[in-house]
């Protein structure tokens, strides 16, 4: 554990990532169970609030899915940029094994 020979950061990215997952599936299915009330508590603001219900509906679901893809691309990220540092410790233990 106080080594750091092995980094627990891509596990615990995994991790944020389903939680992630969760926090905006549940996010959706609310804002959904809500858009027929016509916003936030009954109250809309702006062009949301006069949309049919079934536009807004729409417009959940696609930004819905638009920040699924923008979260995945982040954590990937995330998991890129520790993966590379594997990768340069690696090459270091090579050159210093060659004369």
């Amino acid at each position: 554990m106080f080594s750091f020979q092995k980094f627990w950061s891509p596990v615990l990215i995994q991790i944020i990532y389903i939680l992630g997952l969760i926090m905006i599936a549940v996010s959706a299915v609310l804002a959904i169970a809500n858009a027929g009330r016509g916003g936030y508590g009954g109250y809309g603001y702006g062009a949301y609030a006069t949309a049919d219900p079934t536009l807004r509906m729409l417009m959940i679901l696609l930004g819905s899915a638009l920040l699924l893809l923008i979260w995945r691309v982040l954590c990937e990220a995330w998991i890129v940029l520790f993966s590379i540092n594997d990768r340069l410790g690696v090459l270091v233990q090579r050159g210093e094994q060659q004369p």
